[in-house]
């Protein structure tokens, strides 16, 4: 009769913690799900708002001028992400044209020392740029 008993309880225990994990992972992915959702609808409401995509081409070199390119332009107003491509030297620029314009993107680039699509470099700020980050540089 103990050993029934023990049985029992056993098989008690193991019912509650199969029933306790499988509502846990129910959980997760109710969760996981709601985390998906929640992106989605940013990502529309953003497009809602005037965020546009830019491809712009750059006179970049090298990493340095990578970093230099893309912090200057995503401490720009408006700029919502801006990634260069070192190996086309294309920066793509996601922005909000209620607030910025692409010309004004260029030349924010132009002004950091490089050139932006028909936009030469501002003058004085290439020429305080390494020479690793000038034409012809690398």
């Amino acid at each position: 009769m103990k050993v029934v008993k023990f049985l029992f309880c056993a098989l008690l225990v193991i019912a509650f913690t199969v029933s306790a994990q499988a509502q846990d992972k129910k959980e997760k992915a109710k969760n996981k799900t709601e985390k998906v959702k929640g992106k989605a609808d940013k990502v529309s409401k953003g497009k809602a708002k005037g965020n546009q995509e830019i491809s712009i081409v750059t006179s970049a070199q090298c990493e340095m001028c990578k970093e230099r390119i893309e912090k200057a332009l995503n401490e720009t107003p408006g700029i919502k992400m801006a990634n260069l491509d070192l190996e086309t030297k294309a920066i793509k620029v996601v922005y909000n044209s209620n607030k910025i314009s692409a010309d004004q993107i260029r030349q924010a680039i132009a002004n950091t020392g490089y050139d932006a699509d028909n936009v030469g470099a501002n003058e004085k700020a290439y020429s305080t740029l390494p020479a690793c980050c000038k034409k012809g540089g690398h």
